[in-house]
């Protein structure tokens, strides 16, 4: 029973973690339009991301028992991590927009 309620946790983190894929396959593969297919995956994200929250945060036999406040700090420097790797590796110029600068904005 205890293993069965922890492989559907990990199972629908897997379900979700696929179907993810597949607005991006369509998009890539089929001609579905960009936007069509980035709300389609921002949709799933959520279902995903609780899966994944419920399994770490759980006590065993549903989860691997890291507990819900371990679970949200590990997300925050997760995120925290990637947002810093992407500010320092995609650096941006001063003003992206041509013709856009703080004196012309109203």
């Amino acid at each position: 029973m205890a293993a069965a309620a922890s492989a559907r946790a990990t199972n629908s983190a897997l379900l979700f973690g696929a179907a993810i894929l597949v607005p991006w396959l369509l998009h890539r593969f089929a001609g579905l339009n960009a936007i069509a297919a980035f709300w389609a995956s921002y949709v799933l994200t959520r279902p995903l991301g609780t899966s994944l929250a419920d399994w770490l945060g759980m006590d065993r036999p549903l989860g691997i028992g890291l507990g819900f406040g371990t679970t949200a700090i590990l997300a925050a420097l997760v995120c925290a991590a990637l947002v810093g790797y992407l500010a320092l590796s995609h650096p941006r110029a001063a003003h992206d927009t041509p013709g856009l600068s703080p004196a012309t904005l109203p």
